[in-house]
């Protein structure tokens, strides 16, 4: 396939199609070219197919919020809800060091479970 761009004086280069002097269709509008050959009589076949291109980029949120809670293993101790901000390319073991300079245990004392 070959793609073929004519945007030459304001022309959108599709031949039949209607795009009313709009600018999208001037700066993002073009068309594929399809040949087929004939094996035996060598009698070529063009077929033109317009599509509309245009990427953009999305957003990312850097920082992702994060609802943790710690449950202790000793009776007298109460679990506790913390809120983290993390990114999306954060670790579990990164979790784990924020958690447990949050809640003062060690990092070894840490354990992650998914409920």
């Amino acid at each position: 396939m070959q793609m073929i761009l004519n945007n030459q004086q304001g022309e959108s280069g599709l031949k039949g199609t209607n795009n009313n002097g709009s600018i999208v269709f001037d700066l993002f509008q073009a068309k594929y070219r399809s040949t087929l050959t004939c094996p035996s009589c060598h009698r070529q076949s063009d077929t033109y197919d317009p599509f509309l291109s245009v990427s953009l980029p999305i957003q990312q949120k850097k920082r992702l919020p994060v609802s943790v809670t710690v449950c202790y293993l000793k009776p007298n101790y109460r679990p506790v809800l913390y809120g983290l901000m993390m990114s999306a390319s954060d670790s579990v073991v990164q979790l784990r060091r924020i958690l447990a300079r949050k809640s003062g245990l060690h990092e070894k004392q840490v354990r992650c479970f998914n409920k």
